[in-house]
């Protein structure tokens, strides 16, 4: 079993995306990134993962969209391909780093 860290190493050194399976599914990879921003106002925001192309992510994917997430803070999120813009990943089921995940039937925005 390969720790998250060497996951990113060798992602790094292949220059390889992270897969995206289908959300909630057996094969869901979780991963995890920091809040670059956030705009309330229009619901979505992106995080940033270490050597990776920054992940949109939408309000409705946020694990508690009542506790929006803050700039800076860590966070754990599950990959899928973007509905809206084809050959890009967007985040759900995001939530802080130690918060545990939810059941996400539907993946929301993307």
């Amino acid at each position: 079993m390969m720790s998250e860290q060497g996951m990113e190493t060798s992602s790094q050194e292949t220059g390889a995306e992270t897969p995206a399976p289908e959300p909630g599914g057996a094969d869901t990879i979780e991963v995890t990134g920091t809040v670059k921003n956030y705009q309330a106002d229009k619901g979505f925001g992106f995080i940033a993962r270490h050597g990776e192309a920054d992940v949109f992510f939408h309000i409705s994917n946020l694990a508690n969209p009542e506790v929006p997430p803050e700039v800076g803070q860590r966070v754990r999120f599950g990959l899928a391909p973007s509905k809206r813009k084809p050959g890009t990943l967007t985040a759900f089921n995001v939530r802080p780093e130690g918060e545990a995940a939810r059941d996400t039937g539907s993946q929301g925005h993307g």
